[in-house]
């Protein structure tokens, strides 16, 4: 198996990354905030047994919301920062390529050349040792 190609998969998904994880706490915080309104709410006016069932049912269905909400997130950043980590064995020279070849979209192979001021010859070299060090410090491992 060459891990390599997941590595750059995991490179690729991190804008998705961010973004995901940026609405899942936006998310989350607004469940917590009808949580707290439905707390504050219940105990000003009496209920039914009936409403009180309701309620009860409503606020536990908050509760696995927020549960759910919290472990999607914690996920996404757990992922974000093997990633973070993983670009933090690299030299600075190797993370803006790798960002400029995989995180940033639509960036042709001439176009990060370019940007980062390097001839045909050395890029592709270039770009795959960064990518085998990139990937052996997310996986421990290049090729199985």
């Amino acid at each position: 198996m060459d891990y390599r190609l997941i590595a750059q998969e995991e490179l690729k998904a991190l804008p998705m990354l961010a973004s995901a994880s940026a609405n899942t706490a936006l998310a989350l915080e607004e469940v917590r905030q009808q949580l707290r309104s439905s707390k504050d709410s219940g105990d000003s006016r009496p209920e039914t047994c009936a409403e009180s069932g309701l309620n009860e049912e409503h606020l536990f269905a908050l509760q696995s919301q927020i549960k759910e909400l919290q472990l999607r997130l914690r996920e996404m950043r757990l992922r974000m920062n093997r990633i973070d980590r993983a670009m933090d064995v690299l030299s600075d020279e190797e993370r803006r390529l790798l960002i400029e070849c995989y995180v940033r979209w639509g960036n042709t192979p001439e176009d990060v050349m370019e940007i980062i001021g390097v001839e045909k010859s050395s890029f592709y070299r270039m770009r795959g040792e960064a990518l085998e060090r990139f990937t052996r410090a997310m996986f421990g491992v290049v090729l199985t």
